[in-house]
């Protein structure tokens, strides 16, 4: 008799910018202004994002925020999920005066005459 030939799967292409590192820590996926709280564990993190697994995925909103004992807490957005796995990319922090300094500018650039400037 010949054994059933096996394939193994290509490997597939790396699609993260940052190394990743293997973690095995406890966290919470925080939303609705930090009112509601899943609990998870952190797998692999990286400065750009990290795996997280939970109990199921099913509840757990596309933005949240991971909060993680003793650091500080990052805002995420879930790039792909499974069953009990969620991928998440790391939002990066805005500084939010100086966003809101040049929105007239972004929005005169876009707009142009039609906006105007406040009145002092």
């Amino acid at each position: 008799m010949t054994k059933p030939m096996t394939t193994t799967p290509a490997p597939q292409e790396e699609k993260r910018n940052t190394a990743r590192h293997r973690v095995f820590k406890g966290a919470q996926i925080s939303f609705r202004g930090l009112h509601a709280a899943i609990d998870c564990v952190v797998r692999d993190f990286s400065d750009g994002g990290a795996r997280l697994t939970v109990e199921t995925s099913v509840g757990v909103p596309d933005r949240f925020e991971l909060v993680r004992d003793g650091l500080p807490t990052k805002k995420c957005q879930v790039v792909w999920r499974h069953a009990t796995q969620i991928g998440v990319q790391f939002i990066p922090e805005i500084d939010a005066e100086a966003a809101e300094e040049n929105l007239p500018g972004k929005l005169r650039a876009k707009f142009g005459s039609k906006i105007s400037s406040p009145p002092e």
